[in-house]
């Protein structure tokens, strides 16, 4: 296997378990590959087209999830979580950071609250 590739090599495991309504074990690859992406990111060596790609793959997987009642806070918080901290000023963001607001808030996480209203404040000051 080609190991500079393997980021991709599990996207598309993530898309053919999708494919087959397997949606926990497509989540789960989809965020190895986020997190490889992570690590990238900081190395400054990641493909941005690919990365949306993923997220995008992942809010799919996380809709799928919720319609058949196995969505979860964590799955929740991840996925929201990583699309906001990767692309804080996008257009998908701006309507994410409430929803992300609301699920902290719901499960009582405060501080986790505050820190969304506070970065959806810096990504878009115009609206606050």
């Amino acid at each position: 296997m080609d190991t500079t590739n393997k980021n991709e090599y599990l996207f598309y495991q993530g898309e053919t378990l999708f494919s087959v309504k397997l949606f926990q074990r497509a989540y789960k690859k989809y965020s190895v590959v986020l997190e490889i992406i992570k690590k990238e990111k900081k190395q400054k060596i990641w493909k941005e087209e690919f990365s949306k790609k993923v997220i995008n793959s992942l809010l799919a997987t996380l809709t799928k999830l919720e319609e058949n009642g196995l969505s979860n806070y964590k799955y929740q918080t991840y996925v929201y979580s990583n699309h906001v901290n990767l692309w804080p000023k996008d257009k998908k963001s701006k309507l994410i950071y409430p929803k992300l607001f609301s699920i902290y808030h719901k499960n009582k996480k405060t501080d986790n609250s505050i820190t969304v209203v506070k970065a959806y404040h810096t990504s878009f000051p115009q609206d606050i």
